[in-house]
């Protein structure tokens, strides 16, 4: 159950959603060609995964903002919670303003700005399972990017995401890490949230 929650972390789930689309449905990377959407995919990760784990990573080591490295204490999410939307934006700014990538990259990175901040303003309230938003998100976006583009060959990412959600959904609880409410409204906010973005924006 570990290793579950390690490799779908939170701060992975855009990174697989953008070889998803790689693998599935290369056009979103529009208007580069296919050559070079590998190079797009390894900057979703390093603006999107690395840099954050990196900023947090040294968070816990050298100052008192960040006790453990699993935010289990909501208090403590603030700063990393702020540090992702940052660079969520700067991965916006490079991937969609500098590069001009297409709508479908476009909806998915402002839309994760939109649910980070979600989350946060959640977070000073009650505290929400993050793997659960992230994975349930990842299961939205595909299920609407099948539903409103109509394509067949997409489907097999709709199942693996939505198994993926459950997997985490069953490992945070068997884990001890969140209540089951805690798990719920991770899985419905990413999951509607996300669905209803693609519905609505694309």
């Amino acid at each position: 159950m570990n290793a579950i929650s390690a490799v779908f972390h939170p701060l992975m789930m855009t990174s697989y959603m953008a070889v998803l689309l790689a693998v599935f449905m290369p056009e979103a990377f529009i208007p580069y060609p296919e050559a070079a959407i590998w190079q797009l995919v390894l900057s979703f990760f390093i603006l999107t995964a690395l840099f954050p784990a990196l900023f947090v990573f040294g968070l816990w080591m050298f100052t008192p903002l960040v006790t453990d490295l699993e935010l289990t204490d909501r208090k403590e999410r603030l700063v990393p919670f702020v540090v992702l939307i940052l660079f969520y934006s700067l991965a916006a700014y490079f991937l969609v303003i500098m590069l001009e990538l297409g709508p479908i990259i476009r909806v998915l990175l402002f839309s994760a700005i939109v649910m980070i901040a979600i989350m946060l303003v959640i977070n000073t309230r009650f505290k929400i399972s993050i793997h659960c938003s992230a994975a349930w998100a990842l299961a939205g976006y595909a299920l609407g990017l099948s539903v409103n583009y109509s394509l067949i060959n997409i489907l097999p990412m709709v199942f693996g995401t939505i198994v993926i959600g459950g997997l985490i959904g069953t490992s945070r609880l068997y884990l001890g890490c969140h209540k089951p409410a805690e798990v719920w409204l991770g899985t419905l906010l990413g999951f509607i949230y996300s669905f209803l973005v693609v519905l609505i924006l694309l």
